[in-house]
């Protein structure tokens, strides 16, 4: 074989050896889900608000910039207000619901609403969906510290520490679940409720929408929480409640009626 035919042979190695190379580095760049984005710096990061200037939307604040599964993710951009003259929280930029889309185009930004349980959670219900109306997309923060077996949770939920969901749990849209609970087995969650602390929800259990569950409850296998119960603090629950009434004690009995303007 001549020199030049020698000297082809090598070159078609090395050109192949660069072209494998890249296509490697291509594959990990990849599986990193994005690390060098389109305008040269780190890709994969959103932009995020959060609803609320209180110590909920504090706690959020917290979380999302020290959970390590959050907070190379998303960048806060501020808050939101609807009833607040704040300017500024957690050295972030207030923003003002009515003019919110001054500010951020539905679309370049998505937000967490990780309100109280204010008015039968009809509060965080109305804010919920004034913003899915105006077109903007909602994120749910399930901690990392938490144990979940479960892909059926909704939009803007917001799940803290130490949480056990286990296997075929359904939970809806817009729950909160403080830090520490434990949700059995095929139990059903719908949609805007409020869990606290250290509640044990035995399996195949049935949580109406809007319902708000106190500390340290417990609620037998396969009961049936109507839509807008209330069950205060240390209570065991063993039947199936009525809507509008709030249980207390162990077992759990009616105590009062209630209405939307409940405030807790």
């Amino acid at each position: 074989m001549g020199l030049k035919n020698v000297h082809w042979v090598e070159m078609l190695h090395i050109v192949i050896f660069l072209l494998e190379s890249i296509y490697v580095i291509f594959s990990i760049l990849v599986k990193m889900d994005g690390v060098i984005g389109t305008d040269g710096v780190t890709g994969g990061v959103e932009d995020l608000l959060i609803f609320g200037t209180g110590n909920n939307a504090e706690c959020a604040y917290y979380y999302l910039t020290h959970d390590v599964a959050y907070k190379d993710k998303y960048v806060i951009k501020g808050f939101i207000t609807e009833d607040s003259d704040v300017t500024a929280f957690c050295e972030r930029p207030v923003y003002q619901l009515g003019d919110l889309g001054k500010h951020f185009k539905a679309g370049s930004v998505k937000v967490i609403a990780p309100s109280s349980g204010r008015n039968l959670n009809k509060y965080r219900e109305r804010i919920f969906n004034t913003l899915l109306e105006r077109g903007y997309e909602f994120i749910s923060y399930i901690s990392s510290k938490a144990n979940v077996f479960t892909e059926k949770i909704g939009r803007n939920c917001f799940i803290l520490e130490d949480n056990t969901i286990q296997p075929f749990v359904e939970i809806g849209d817009n729950c909160v679940i403080w830090s520490g609970n434990h949700i059995g087995h095929h139990s059903k969650l719908g949609s805007h409720i409020f869990m606290t602390s250290h509640i044990v929800i035995s399996g195949l259990c049935q949580i109406g929408n809007y319902c708000y569950i106190g500390v340290n409850v417990s609620i037998r296998d396969s009961c049936i929480l109507a839509p807008n119960t209330v069950i205060g603090m240390h209570s065991g629950v063993t039947k199936n409640t009525e809507s509008y009434k709030i249980y207390t004690g162990c077992p759990a009995k009616i105590f009062k009626e209630c209405d939307d303007t409940l405030t807790i």
